[in-house]
């Protein structure tokens, strides 16, 4: 830099050495930096650490040499949202589009905000405005997509998800998320073909797996949907909800006791599991041990009296054991 001495020249070569160590800290403490490229960068480092307060000091310090820096504008919103600071994040992106209205990561961000914040219709405007400016960004359709089923505007965002898969064919979570709208639109066919196609792409994903045996279960292809959620837990051993769905389904295909086998291991994890509870009712009473449904039924009315599946099973088993 001009004017510079020659002991000055020799200390911003040691910041610089310590910057690219990763060493934010110390190049601060070599010399009073003033170069804003050199302090960007170090907030680019500081933002890859995760030092957020760190990188946000040293955004605002380029912002005193440079305020229409729309990058640091940015990278200042990007650190306040990791500060958990996101009103004035939005008022730099705010900031930064007031300079460059065409910058896809202001919008991204402002719509990840909205999103956060369940505002769905802004961050769905947020969105729009990123694929007017790059109509082939994956996220901002995958968002989009993920925003619309929210608002319950399934047959909206299918399309979404078609041109994830266009631009991406191996997007295992559009797969997925294709198949669980297919779903929500009884279109169990669809979303099963869907569910296939990302697990052929992940054959360890587990959502698939679990969301592919509900589907089947609802079709009453209870042998498939058991094998279903057998992966699941192959996966996530301790997943009680895959336990449970295989503890239902078993109690479907009449094998009661390995049904409860199932809701046991769930009540040895956890002994105030409602829907393990009242599993191992139904299973207890169609084995005819209505006493100990019972037990079972009580367990769960005590945290939950107005739940109507658990009273008729226990109005059920009352009668069956003769009481009134």
């Amino acid at each position: 830099m001009k004017g510079m001495t020659m002991s000055d020249r020799k200390r911003n070569r040691k910041a610089k050495k310590l910057l690219y160590e990763g060493k934010i800290h110390e190049a601060l403490d070599v010399v009073n930096i003033t170069d804003p490229d050199l302090l960007f960068s170090m907030g680019i480092v500081a933002l890859h650490a995760e030092d957020d307060e760190m990188a946000e000091a040293l955004f605002s310090r380029v912002l005193t040499y440079e305020p229409d820096n729309v990058e640091a504008w940015v990278c200042r919103g990007e650190a306040l949202i990791g500060l958990e600071r996101s009103e004035e994040a939005m008022k730099c992106c705010d900031e930064a589009l007031k300079r460059d209205p065409s910058h896809d990561e202001a919008w991204f961000m402002k719509g990840e905000h909205f999103y956060e914040v369940k505002n769905y219709r802004e961050a769905i405007t947020c969105y729009d405005h990123i694929l007017n400016i790059d109509p082939c960004l994956v996220e901002a359709w995958f968002h989009k997509g993920e925003v619309l089923a929210i608002l319950g505007k399934y047959k909206e965002a299918i399309p979404c998800y078609e041109t994830v898969l266009t631009i991406e064919p191996d997007n295992v979570d559009a797969w997925y998320n294709k198949g669980s709208i297919w779903a929500e639109l009884r279109r169990s066919g669809k979303a099963a073909a869907c569910f296939h196609e990302a697990l052929k792409r992940d054959p360890r994903h587990v959502s698939t797996w679990y969301n592919l045996g509900v589907l089947l279960m609802n079709r009453r292809k209870h042998e498939r949907a058991l094998l279903c959620f057998e992966e699941v837990i192959k996966i996530t051993p301790d997943d009680s909800d895959a336990w449970c769905r295989k503890g239902e389904v078993l109690g479907m295909l009449r094998r009661n006791d390995e049904a409860l086998r199932c809701f046991d291991h769930v009540l040895r994890k956890n002994p105030h599991h409602s829907e393990a509870l009242c599993g191992k009712g139904s299973s207890l009473g169609s084995l005819g041990r209505h006493r100990e449904a019972l037990t079972c039924f009580d367990e769960v009315l005590k945290r939950d009296p107005r739940n109507f599946i658990v009273r008729t099973n226990r109005k059920l088993a009352l009668r069956l054991i003769g009481k009134k």
